[in-house]
């Protein structure tokens, strides 16, 4: 193969330190130095966001950063074909990112299945994770519900391989335009203007994106994050300018220059996360770092800038690559197990990063980068190898995660028809009674359908509201199978239908899919359907992160009692009872100040956010729930053919409500019920009063559950 350069011009220098600079490379110790300042605000404000509210901006440090070492490695080299330079920049970027990258997904995988029980929290977990090596992690997390600084992000391993994703993406663009500017003498002209034009377009969609509600694109995708890359690439090609300038410019413009750089940066570290973020508020440490490097680069000298050169930051630099890798796994892992929360849980939190990160540099890094038996190998077969990699790591992770029932280590997993809602709990039924399940999108959520072929019965069953709808599948699946009635069930996460409890996001968030549920049941609803409305109506008292809400009971007055959604409530339901169906509300059961599948094996039962227990008082639940308790009798007074159907005498018998029975889940979580409720409580609910929810032959049929 041709080579325009032999491949040991620039190992001397850790890659990306290193450009080329009056006719040889040189290497700038600061922009290590400032890729410590970077890890080390991620660090800090993922182990606590209270420590350092803005640290998620050194991501964005790391993208100018990028930008600028990416561009420097690539803007002096000459090479003979476009497949010459791609495979020379490919095969470098393989050896200085896979390894590792490799070693940590398939560890933290490992981790995951033997530790992360199956649940709701961790659902998104395997989506991520099995796009983590292909460098399509931002994708798959702009498609999730949950955004970067929600709750429940804190419990996925995988998430912080967004930003590899974003710079993998732009590794694959970037090189392609760089060669068809800088092939010939002279071209590099073209290199500012192009550049610069897609910063600009990059910056406006970034702005776009979040200022019309598409928040998720605007922080996770490359078109709306190149400009941060961008800003960094104009710095270095726009070098010869600026570093002369600046080499003749007095000390004290210098240090004002420096000053002005942290100030920034620590005012950005100041401001927690919100709506105007990276769209403007990314601007201040993007303007920063470019500044703070074009500092380092040039007047490096400078006092401000002298703790970026201490051997301490230089060092932490070289490893930030395998210490942002390692962190967010070891966090997230503690989470799961014995916790994150206490003092003694930062410090081996963070110390473990920093001896997994130095192992992962020393042992792994280093030997694939400088290895002379690697260092020589054929560019194609070291491309090649690296993709086949990819694939059979990523095949590897997918084995794995299909195989975690067999290898977790917790209970939720090897018991999982316990735990989760599905027709796993209920007995095996005789005969020929089978049943075809479909699921389609609906409206931000989906709908799905039980058929029950060879003992088809006329009627439907149809459920409605948000995910205390879908933790009843397996109740409804087993209706469908005894009954033969078609089933059908709408869903949409956090959009309860009907007597939301947070009126004031409701419309928003959950408008479109209230409409589209109404709109279907005035098209479909008959004298031979029953209608089961079952949602969240009151409040957490404990939030997926972990922490405690008060009850705050409040009696309702008669204003509340009338609200815009009751009156909207009192005509929906009016106009469905008058086709003469049977519809069932479904009363609150229990909440809980624990998350029961979180806290139920050996590993995660000393976990802090465990200690609230798993029991509740029933009198505490009864007053919690009375305000809502009496809305709905209010309906059922006053509309036809509605039966209150209340759970909580079955699954809070005694003076404490607590999430087991017997040592049986009860409860998946602080709240939705489980499978094993599910075939305790099917007997009850085919019995409620009817016109008919349960015919005599379905009561009849009934086999006993325990």
């Amino acid at each position: 193969m041709n080579r325009a350069m032999p491949e040991n011009l620039t190992v001397s220098a850790p890659i990306g330190a290193s450009m080329k600079l009056d006719g040889e490379f040189r290497y700038f110790k600061g922009i290590d130095g400032l890729r410590a300042l970077a890890v080390i605000t991620v660090m800090l404000f993922h182990l606590d966001k209270n420590l350092l509210p803005g640290g998620y901006i050194g991501v964005d440090v790391f993208f100018v950063i990028s930008g600028f070492v990416v561009t420097a490695s690539v803007l002096h080299l000459k090479f003979k074909s476009l497949w010459d330079f791609q495979s020379y920049f490919y095969a470098r970027r393989i050896k200085r990112i896979l390894p590792a990258l490799l070693f940590c997904m398939l560890a933290t995988s490992f981790a995951v299945v033997l530790f992360i029980p199956e649940s709701w929290l961790g659902r998104s977990i395997y989506d991520v994770g099995a796009t983590a090596l292909l460098g399509a992690s931002n994708i798959a997390l702009m498609l999730q519900k949950d955004t970067y600084f929600s709750p429940t992000a804190e419990f996925n391993p995988y998430l912080h391989t967004w930003s590899l994703g974003v710079e993998e993406q732009f590794y694959l663009i970037y090189p392609v335009l760089m060669y068809f500017v800088l092939r010939e003498a002279g071209r590099h002209r073209l290199a500012l203007p192009l550049i610069g034009a897609l910063t600009l377009l990059s910056f406006a969609l970034c702005g776009l994106f979040t200022l019309t509600d598409h928040w998720k694109a605007a922080f996770y995708s490359i078109p709306a994050r190149f400009w941060e890359l961008g800003c960094g690439a104009l710095l270095c090609l726009t070098i010869e300018s600026w570093r002369p300038a600046l080499a003749q410019t007095p000390t004290r413009l210098i240090t004002t220059l420096s000053l002005v750089s942290l100030a920034i940066v620590a005012i950005a570290l100041a401001i927690p996360a919100s709506d105007f973020f990276p769209f403007p508020l990314a601007l201040l440490p993007v303007l920063a770092t470019c500044g703070l490097i074009a500092v380092l680069v040039a007047r490096s000298e400078t006092l401000v800038v002298a703790p970026f050169l201490s051997r301490s930051c230089i060092y932490i630099g070289r490893i930030s690559y395998s210490l942002y890798l390692w962190h967010w796994p070891i966090y997230v892992l503690m989470r799961w197990t014995v916790g994150l929360s206490e003092p003694w849980q930062y410090a081996f939190a963070f110390s473990a990063t920093f001896a997994l990160g130095a192992l992962s540099y020393h042992l792994v890094e280093q030997p694939f980068r400088r290895s002379p038996s690697i260092r020589h190998v054929s560019r194609r077969y070291v491309i090649a190898a690296g993709l086949a990699a990819m694939i059979c790591a990523t095949a590897g992770t997918r084995g794995l995660f299909a195989m975690q029932r067999d290898l977790s280590l917790s209970q939720t997993a090897a018991n999982h028809e316990l735990w989760y809602p599905s027709g796993e709990s209920f007995e095996p039924r005789q005969g020929d009674c089978t049943i075809s399940t479909t699921e389609a999108p609906f409206e931000g959520g989906a709908v799905y359908s039980w058929t029950p072929t060879n003992c088809s019965a006329p009627g439907r069953l149809i459920a409605a509201g948000d995910s205390h709808a879908l933790a009843y599948t397996g109740m409804l699946e087993e209706y469908a199978k005894r009954s033969g009635h078609i089933v059908q069930l709408y869903y949409k996460a956090d959009c309860a239908y009907l007597l939301p409890p947070k009126p004031s996001v409701y419309e928003k968030r959950c408008g479109t899919y209230h409409r589209a549920v109404t709109k279907a049941l005035f098209k479909h609803f008959d004298s031979n359907d029953v209608l089961f409305l079952a949602s969240f109506r009151l409040r957490h008292l404990i939030n997926p992160s972990g922490e405690l809400n008060a009850p705050a009971v409040e009696q309702p007055s008669v204003e509340r009692q009338l609200s815009p959604y009751l009156r909207e409530a009192h005509l929906i339901l009016s106009r469905l009872a008058k086709s003469g169906g049977q519809i069932i509300i479904e009363a609150p059961t229990p909440v809980f100040r624990t998350l029961p599948f979180r806290c139920s094996d050996w590993f995660n039962r000393d976990n802090p956010d465990c200690r609230a227990g798993a029991t509740v008082s029933r009198v505490e639940m009864l007053r919690f729930r009375e305000p809502m308790m009496i809305r709905m009798r209010m309906l059922a007074r006053t509309i036809p053919n509605i039966t209150i159907w209340d759970p909580l005498p079955i699954l809070c018998p005694a003076s404490q409500c607590s999430a087991f029975k017997d040592d049986l889940p009860l409860f998946s979580d602080g709240d939705h019920i489980s499978g094993f409720s599910n075939r305790l409580l099917f007997p009850h609910f085919v019995q409620v009063p009817k016109h008919g929810v349960a015919s005599a032959k379905l009561v009849m049929n009934l086999r006993p559950s325990s």
